[in-house]
């Protein structure tokens, strides 16, 4: 099932690039490539462990 278009303020795009080459070491080619969705994913991922690493 085809999906619409996501799109995605530069300022949330760079927080979000910044928290992954941080976080999980993507170099910008990496996430230069990922589809919004899967940026997002990341995100959400990279939030969750931080969560646990703060104890909640």
């Amino acid at each position: 099932m085809p999906c619409a278009p996501c799109w995605i303020d530069s300022e949330t795009l760079w927080a979000a690039a910044t928290l992954l080459a941080r976080w999980f070491r993507f170099q910008l080619s990496e996430i230069e490539v990922l589809e919004v969705e899967e940026l997002l994913a990341w995100v959400r991922q990279a939030r969750d462990q931080i969560g646990e690493e703060r104890g909640g």
